[in-house]
Protein backbone atom coordinates (compact mmCIF):
# COMPACT_ATOMS: atom_id res chain seq x y z
CA UNK A 1 0.00 0.00 0.00
CA UNK A 2 1.17 3.41 -0.49
CA UNK A 3 2.02 6.04 1.66
CA UNK A 4 -1.20 8.52 2.25
CA UNK A 5 0.15 11.79 0.79
CA UNK A 6 -1.04 14.81 3.25
CA UNK A 7 -1.47 17.20 0.02
CA UNK A 8 -5.35 18.36 -0.55
CA UNK A 9 -6.87 18.34 -3.24
CA UNK A 10 -7.50 21.32 -5.35
CA UNK A 11 -11.56 22.25 -6.42
CA UNK A 12 -10.30 22.28 -9.68
CA UNK A 13 -8.57 19.00 -9.88
CA UNK A 14 -11.82 17.65 -7.80
CA UNK A 15 -14.40 19.11 -10.65
CA UNK A 16 -11.63 17.58 -13.49
CA UNK A 17 -12.59 13.87 -11.53
CA UNK A 18 -16.25 14.45 -12.09
CA UNK A 19 -16.46 15.08 -15.37
CA UNK A 20 -13.84 12.39 -16.10
CA UNK A 21 -16.29 10.18 -14.02
CA UNK A 22 -19.04 11.22 -15.57
CA UNK A 23 -17.59 10.19 -18.81
CA UNK A 24 -16.12 6.95 -17.16
CA UNK A 25 -19.84 5.84 -15.93
CA UNK A 26 -21.62 6.72 -19.55
CA UNK A 27 -19.25 4.56 -21.37
CA UNK A 28 -18.98 1.99 -19.40
CA UNK A 29 -22.95 1.90 -19.34
CA UNK A 30 -23.05 2.55 -23.11
CA UNK A 31 -20.59 -0.98 -23.47
CA UNK A 32 -22.42 -3.06 -20.70
CA UNK A 33 -25.30 -4.25 -23.20
CA UNK A 34 -23.20 -4.77 -25.82
CA UNK A 35 -20.77 -7.21 -23.36
CA UNK A 36 -23.49 -9.22 -22.38
CA UNK A 37 -24.92 -9.91 -25.44
CA UNK A 38 -21.20 -10.84 -26.47
CA UNK A 39 -20.64 -13.21 -24.05
CA UNK A 40 -24.00 -14.70 -24.58
CA UNK A 41 -26.09 -13.66 -20.97
CA UNK A 42 -28.48 -11.07 -22.86
CA UNK A 43 -30.46 -11.83 -25.84
CA UNK A 44 -30.48 -8.39 -27.75
CA UNK A 45 -28.66 -5.24 -26.54
CA UNK A 46 -30.87 -2.77 -27.53
CA UNK A 47 -33.38 -4.10 -24.64
CA UNK A 48 -31.23 -3.58 -21.79
CA UNK A 49 -30.62 -0.32 -23.10
CA UNK A 50 -34.11 0.70 -21.80
CA UNK A 51 -32.61 0.26 -18.47
CA UNK A 52 -29.31 2.45 -18.98
CA UNK A 53 -30.96 5.34 -20.38
CA UNK A 54 -33.40 5.60 -17.82
CA UNK A 55 -33.81 7.11 -14.42
CA UNK A 56 -31.80 4.67 -12.92
CA UNK A 57 -28.92 5.03 -15.81
CA UNK A 58 -28.69 8.39 -14.95
CA UNK A 59 -28.63 8.22 -11.02
CA UNK A 60 -25.64 5.84 -11.56
CA UNK A 61 -23.61 8.74 -13.76
CA UNK A 62 -24.85 11.51 -11.38
CA UNK A 63 -23.28 9.25 -8.14
CA UNK A 64 -20.31 8.73 -10.62
CA UNK A 65 -20.16 12.43 -10.25
CA UNK A 66 -20.53 13.03 -6.87
CA UNK A 67 -18.40 10.49 -6.03
CA UNK A 68 -15.69 11.53 -8.16
CA UNK A 69 -15.82 15.03 -6.78
CA UNK A 70 -15.75 13.85 -3.19
CA UNK A 71 -13.23 11.21 -3.88
CA UNK A 72 -10.57 13.00 -5.85
CA UNK A 73 -8.74 11.07 -8.43
CA UNK A 74 -6.55 8.27 -7.50
CA UNK A 75 -9.47 7.37 -5.41
CA UNK A 76 -11.99 7.56 -7.85
CA UNK A 77 -9.37 5.22 -10.03
CA UNK A 78 -9.59 2.26 -7.60
CA UNK A 79 -13.47 2.79 -7.42
CA UNK A 80 -13.21 2.44 -11.31
CA UNK A 81 -10.68 -0.30 -11.77
CA UNK A 82 -13.30 -2.51 -8.93
CA UNK A 83 -16.10 -1.86 -11.16
CA UNK A 84 -14.12 -2.55 -14.39
CA UNK A 85 -12.70 -6.11 -13.10
CA UNK A 86 -9.29 -4.49 -13.39
CA UNK A 87 -8.72 -4.33 -9.68
CA UNK A 88 -6.19 -6.52 -7.62
CA UNK A 89 -9.46 -8.14 -5.28
CA UNK A 90 -11.45 -9.84 -7.87
CA UNK A 91 -7.92 -12.41 -8.13
CA UNK A 92 -8.62 -13.39 -4.89
CA UNK A 93 -10.10 -16.65 -3.88
CA UNK A 94 -12.37 -15.58 -1.05
CA UNK A 95 -14.18 -12.65 -3.31
CA UNK A 96 -14.28 -15.22 -5.76
CA UNK A 97 -16.79 -17.05 -3.95
CA UNK A 98 -18.51 -13.92 -2.39
CA UNK A 99 -19.59 -13.41 -6.16
CA UNK A 100 -20.62 -16.48 -7.21
CA UNK A 101 -22.98 -16.45 -3.58
CA UNK A 102 -24.21 -13.28 -4.29
CA UNK A 103 -25.49 -14.48 -8.40
CA UNK A 104 -26.54 -17.14 -6.86
CA UNK A 105 -29.03 -15.74 -4.43
CA UNK A 106 -29.90 -13.01 -7.41
CA UNK A 107 -30.86 -15.81 -9.43
CA UNK A 108 -32.93 -17.69 -6.73
CA UNK A 109 -34.40 -14.51 -6.24
CA UNK A 110 -35.66 -13.51 -9.87
CA UNK A 111 -36.78 -17.16 -9.92
CA UNK A 112 -38.69 -17.27 -6.67
CA UNK A 113 -39.86 -13.77 -8.06
CA UNK A 114 -41.15 -15.10 -10.67
CA UNK A 115 -43.12 -18.63 -10.16
CA UNK A 116 -44.73 -16.70 -6.97
CA UNK A 117 -46.10 -13.37 -8.27
CA UNK A 118 -47.99 -15.38 -10.47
Amino acid sequence: MLPRRNTSISFSERLATAFVSIFAAAGTLLVLPWLFAASGRGSEPFLIYAWVFSKTGLIIIASAAVSGFILGSEKMAIVLSFFWGTHAVWEDEWFQKIIVAVIIIVIVGVVGNLVFSR
